[in-house]
């Protein structure tokens, strides 16, 4: 069996593939149960984990070579110590490969993204990304997670090519970019960029429940439109087959409904759930036992199956 693993914003999920196991914890919830006394009921031969930016890797590589849990910063986002505990729990018991987000370093990206772009995706986006391309095996996608914040990934030629992340474009729910009014109130010192940041999303800005959210035609309709900036920057470079949505706010009848109007004429739309990332991981570490050498173009280290223990 295998094992994938998502360290999301508000949850930690994991999935067992193939028997299609699934079980998820928020990150708080997770510091006081144990978790591994379920892992304990599969035969896991290997785990493959997108824990956070994944910025200080550039290959999906197997933990033991990974310093500082793959990050360049540990103070990078909103740290409650949920997603590190079952990081370093999973790496110690069983083989684990970590996977890299996508940014300037991973060299299978277009060369002018790594130039304009220091950091594209989290590493989730890169196992919802691998999900998506196993399902609907198409060579050129874009895939769009609309949830606390907006993140656009672009396939191109079965590989990575480029992605766009909130803090580049883009308000989500939570999080967003930030425009010259957080440039100033940070200059005066009045907040610091990263909390800025992460406060920053259409929540914020409209001072709505999460619940209110998707009851307020105005506020879906903001959302929206973030979603499309995203979108359509990438869709005249990819000429995409198909674009894939996912994320909470696809998850909502209401808003799924609105942004499909908009984007059905264009290509074949699929929309999916908050699940995917960590079936994508699940498959990284399925195919990373069978002997593939790279995902998407991201080399995995080491490859060969005689080394996996």
């Amino acid at each position: 069996m295998f094992l994938g693993i998502d360290h999301g914003y508000k949850s930690v999920r994991f999935y067992i593939e193939p028997i299609g196991d699934f079980f998820e914890y928020n990150r708080k919830e997770i510091l006081r149960i144990d978790f591994m006394k379920k892992l304990e009921n599969y035969n896991i031969k290997i785990a493959a984990i997108a824990y956070s930016m994944g910025d200080g890797i550039d290959k999906i590589i197997d933990t033991r070579y990974v310093k500082n849990r793959g990050l360049l910063e540990q103070t990078v986002g909103d740290y409650i110590g949920g997603g590190t505990r079952v990081y370093d729990e999973v790496t110690k018991r069983y083989l684990t490969y970590q996977i890299p987000g996508m940014h300037k370093n991973l060299k299978v990206l277009d060369k002018r993204f790594r130039v304009l772009f220091s950091h594209m995706a989290a590493s989730d986006k890169v196992a919802l990304s691998y999900y998506c391309f196993k399902k609907y095996k198409k060579k050129n996608m874009i895939i769009s997670d609309i949830s606390s914040n907006i993140v656009t990934v672009a396939i191109k030629d079965s590989k990575l090519f480029g992605g766009i992340d909130a803090c580049i474009l883009s308000r989500g729910l939570y999080h967003g970019v930030l425009d010259l009014e957080e440039i100033r109130r940070i200059d005066k010192s009045v907040i610091k960029a990263g909390e800025a940041f992460y406060r920053s999303g259409l929540i914020y800005r409209l001072n709505l429940s999460e619940d209110e959210f998707f009851k307020n035609s105005f506020a879906m309709e903001c959302l929206k439109l973030s979603a499309l900036l995203q979108i359509f920057a990438m869709y005249n470079i990819i000429e995409p087959d198909i674009i894939v949505l996912a994320g909470s706010a696809i998850e909502k009848e209401s808003f799924r409904n609105l942004i499909l109007k908009d984007l059905e004429k264009f290509c074949e739309i699929r929309t999916e759930n908050n699940k995917v990332q960590a079936i994508g991981a699940s498959y990284i570490a399925r195919d990373i036992y069978t002997g593939i050498r790279s995902i998407l173009g991201i080399e995995v280290f080491p490859s060969s199956p005689s080394s996996i223990q």
